[in-house]
């Protein structure tokens, strides 16, 4: 399995499509104060039945 954890969304789906992976994405959120500007970021990653799970969340840009 290849660590995709704290990569940026971009990164890591170049990353799954070099390789000829499958990938899906679930974006999470704070519920009271979701972010308007930031990036995504991988923060969870699963592998079943030969497909990737990304779950990504936005963050701020200072922490690029």
């Amino acid at each position: 399995m290849i660590d995709l954890l704290g990569l940026s969304e971009d990164k890591a789906i170049r990353l799954l499509e070099a390789r000829g992976l499958s990938w899906e994405t679930v974006v999470t959120a704070p519920p009271r104060k979701p972010l308007d500007e930031g990036y995504l970021r991988v923060i969870k990653q699963e592998f079943t039945e030969g497909k990737y799970r990304l779950t990504l969340c936005k963050v701020p840009d200072y922490f690029r």
